[in-house]
Formats: structure tokens, sequence, C-alpha cells
């Protein structure tokens, strides 16, 4: 299995339409910072902050991966929520950010 979760699509209720990638609760390697949740000792003890050098993209995959580094597991979980945002796939500034992902971890 190589994805896990529901997203739900739109500004209003009913939604325009439900993404399913696959079921929910389980662990994973990598999410989307549509809604990432944790403790802040976990963090702060293990010194894991948000990389300043990633504004709107790949500050979440880089997130994740610095967990991993950390020895933290990662996993999706049943909540609802509404997601207005298209995620900007492919713009300039995606590009841009996809550039420095690459370059951080020589992928």
């Amino acid at each position: 299995m190589n994805l896990s979760g529901i997203v739900a699509h739109g500004s209003s209720w009913p939604t325009e339409y439900v993404s399913y990638y696959g079921p929910p609760r389980q662990q994973v390697k990598l999410l989307d910072g549509v809604m990432i949740a944790c403790r802040s000792e976990t963090l702060v003890n293990r010194n894991i902050l948000f990389d300043e050098n990633f504004d709107f993209h790949f500050y979440d995959l880089d997130f994740c991966r610095q967990a991993e580094l950390h020895n933290l597991r990662l996993g999706t979980w049943s909540i609802s929520a509404l997601h207005a945002s298209d995620g900007r796939f492919g713009t300039p500034s995606w590009r841009t950010a996809y550039a420095k992902y690459l370059a951080k971890w020589k992928a």
C-alpha cells in the first residue's frame, strides 16, 4: 500500500468531490501539509523544526523527512476536513521549491 487518507475538496458543503487515496489509520512516510498534528514537546525534544527555506510548497515533505531521520513514525487518521486549495502543482513557485527540496535531500 502506497497511499492513505481521504480528502474532501471545495469551499462549501456538500463538497465538490472527495479524493480517496487509501484507508486511513495507516503508518506512512510522507504527509501532505493539509493538516499535520503532533505533540510540540516531541518536536522540541528532537530539535525538529520547519525549514524556513520552504514557504508554501514542500515544507511538509521536508518536515516528514526530518521526522523520519529522528526515528518518529508518521500516520494518517480519520479526521473530517474540507480542503479548498488546489495545491498549485507545477506553478513557478512550486518548481522553485521542488528544486530546493531535491537539492536539500539529494534526491
